[in-house]
């Protein structure tokens, strides 16, 4: 489970974004899809060691939830949800401390009016540690 809150807030009239997708933790939303001034966010994953080992990789499979917030000021607005699975690869050998990343998403809102359908992403990294935060897992 992750639950991360960021604000910022400019004093000299200069434009300032979060932004909340893919890359930045809503899985199934592209990566700039929402921005804003302030954006809060929550995981949900369920981490299964396969116990799959092919020469020196090591498979992994989770399923997840994630929900999103995205406002300016004090508005949060409304939730964009998204659900899925996907595969964590890690390699000492190839990949060092990081995991290769291959998710499938379901956005569950449609974004100004456009359903987004189910949405790939493949990254090295993970979107959270059980520490909190975006952070890169060890591999085994």
């Amino acid at each position: 489970v992750n639950v991360a809150f960021d604000a910022v807030e400019e004093a000299q009239d200069l434009p300032v974004e979060l932004t909340l997708g893919d890359v930045n933790g809503l899985r199934g939303y592209p990566t700039r899809q929402l921005v804003g001034t302030r954006r809060l966010l929550g995981n949900l994953e369920h981490r299964v060691d396969t116990t799959i080992e092919v020469l020196t990789l090591r498979v992994g499979a989770v399923a997840f939830f994630d929900a999103g917030w995205v406002g300016r000021g004090s508005e949060l607005g409304l939730p964009y949800t998204a659900a899925g699975c996907g595969l964590r690869i890690g390699s000492s050998r190839l990949l060092g401390r990081n995991v290769l990343r291959i998710d499938v998403a379901k956005p569950l809102q449609d974004v100004d009016g456009e359903d987004l359908g189910w949405q790939l992403s493949v990254s090295i990294g993970q979107v959270f540690t059980f520490g909190g935060g975006t952070a890169e897992r060890p591999a085994r």
